[in-house]
Protein backbone atom coordinates (compact mmCIF):
# COMPACT_ATOMS: atom_id res chain seq x y z
CA UNK A 1 0.00 0.00 0.00
CA UNK A 2 0.68 3.41 -0.29
CA UNK A 3 -0.33 4.42 2.76
CA UNK A 4 -0.04 2.75 6.81
CA UNK A 5 -1.33 4.14 9.21
CA UNK A 6 -0.55 2.77 12.72
CA UNK A 7 -2.37 3.10 15.76
CA UNK A 8 -2.91 1.53 19.37
CA UNK A 9 -4.17 -1.15 20.34
CA UNK A 10 -7.82 0.65 21.65
CA UNK A 11 -8.13 1.46 17.72
CA UNK A 12 -10.11 -1.01 15.96
CA UNK A 13 -8.73 -1.53 12.55
CA UNK A 14 -11.55 -2.96 10.95
CA UNK A 15 -13.57 -0.01 11.88
CA UNK A 16 -12.84 2.90 9.42
CA UNK A 17 -14.05 5.55 11.27
CA UNK A 18 -11.99 4.84 14.21
CA UNK A 19 -9.05 4.85 12.33
CA UNK A 20 -10.10 8.51 11.06
CA UNK A 21 -10.92 9.84 14.16
CA UNK A 22 -7.40 8.48 15.42
CA UNK A 23 -5.52 10.38 12.61
CA UNK A 24 -7.83 13.49 13.09
CA UNK A 25 -6.96 13.26 17.06
CA UNK A 26 -4.02 11.41 17.45
CA UNK A 27 -1.88 12.64 14.29
CA UNK A 28 0.06 15.73 14.76
CA UNK A 29 0.81 16.92 10.60
CA UNK A 30 3.80 18.45 11.50
CA UNK A 31 5.70 14.74 13.01
CA UNK A 32 3.46 12.37 12.48
CA UNK A 33 3.47 12.05 8.29
CA UNK A 34 6.59 10.24 7.08
CA UNK A 35 6.84 10.35 3.27
CA UNK A 36 9.34 7.61 1.65
CA UNK A 37 10.09 9.14 -2.15
CA UNK A 38 10.20 7.43 -4.86
CA UNK A 39 10.11 3.77 -3.26
CA UNK A 40 9.51 0.21 -5.78
CA UNK A 41 5.75 0.17 -6.43
CA UNK A 42 2.61 -0.34 -8.75
CA UNK A 43 3.73 0.15 -12.30
CA UNK A 44 -0.17 0.89 -12.99
CA UNK A 45 -0.84 3.21 -10.26
CA UNK A 46 -2.66 6.33 -12.10
CA UNK A 47 -1.16 9.09 -9.61
CA UNK A 48 2.07 8.49 -10.72
CA UNK A 49 3.49 10.29 -14.31
CA UNK A 50 3.90 8.04 -16.60
CA UNK A 51 7.69 7.97 -17.43
CA UNK A 52 7.73 6.94 -13.63
CA UNK A 53 5.41 3.85 -14.63
CA UNK A 54 7.89 2.53 -16.74
CA UNK A 55 9.00 -1.14 -15.52
CA UNK A 56 11.66 -1.39 -17.87
CA UNK A 57 13.72 1.15 -16.67
CA UNK A 58 12.98 0.75 -13.14
CA UNK A 59 11.72 -2.92 -12.48
CA UNK A 60 8.53 -1.57 -11.40
CA UNK A 61 7.23 1.64 -10.98
CA UNK A 62 8.23 4.37 -8.19
CA UNK A 63 6.20 5.46 -5.58
CA UNK A 64 5.61 7.84 -2.81
CA UNK A 65 4.91 5.95 0.26
CA UNK A 66 3.35 7.65 3.33
CA UNK A 67 3.75 6.79 7.13
CA UNK A 68 0.82 7.96 9.42
CA UNK A 69 1.51 7.48 13.06
CA UNK A 70 -1.91 7.84 14.56
CA UNK A 71 -0.75 6.69 17.83
CA UNK A 72 -0.86 8.52 21.54
CA UNK A 73 2.22 10.58 22.40
CA UNK A 74 3.34 8.98 25.07
CA UNK A 75 5.47 12.09 25.99
CA UNK A 76 2.99 14.62 25.62
CA UNK A 77 -0.07 12.61 26.99
CA UNK A 78 1.31 10.89 30.59
CA UNK A 79 -1.35 8.54 32.02
CA UNK A 80 -4.07 9.83 34.12
CA UNK A 81 -5.98 8.59 37.09
CA UNK A 82 -9.41 10.11 36.27
CA UNK A 83 -8.80 8.43 33.25
CA UNK A 84 -8.10 4.88 35.11
CA UNK A 85 -5.03 4.98 33.87
CA UNK A 86 -5.63 5.80 30.07
CA UNK A 87 -3.65 8.43 28.37
CA UNK A 88 -6.25 9.80 26.65
CA UNK A 89 -10.08 10.46 27.91
CA UNK A 90 -12.68 8.10 27.13
CA UNK A 91 -14.04 8.04 23.55
CA UNK A 92 -17.72 9.12 22.89
CA UNK A 93 -18.15 8.19 19.81
CA UNK A 94 -19.21 4.52 21.16
CA UNK A 95 -22.72 3.95 22.75
CA UNK A 96 -23.02 1.53 25.31
CA UNK A 97 -24.34 -1.89 24.07
CA UNK A 98 -27.69 -1.74 26.07
CA UNK A 99 -28.25 1.88 24.31
CA UNK A 100 -27.62 0.44 20.75
CA UNK A 101 -29.59 -2.44 21.31
CA UNK A 102 -32.63 -0.26 22.76
CA UNK A 103 -32.33 2.55 19.94
CA UNK A 104 -32.18 -0.46 17.28
CA UNK A 105 -35.59 -1.84 18.89
CA UNK A 106 -37.30 1.26 18.99
CA UNK A 107 -36.12 2.93 15.54
CA UNK A 108 -39.52 2.80 13.92
CA UNK A 109 -41.04 5.01 16.31
CA UNK A 110 -38.47 7.95 15.32
CA UNK A 111 -39.98 8.25 12.26
CA UNK A 112 -37.03 7.09 10.47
Amino acid sequence: GKTIVVVDEDVDIHEFRQVQIAIQNRANPATSYVTFPLQAGGSGDPALPEHLQDEVTFGSGLQTRLLIDATVDWRANPPRPEWDGRRLPPVAYRSPPHIVEQVERRWHEFGL
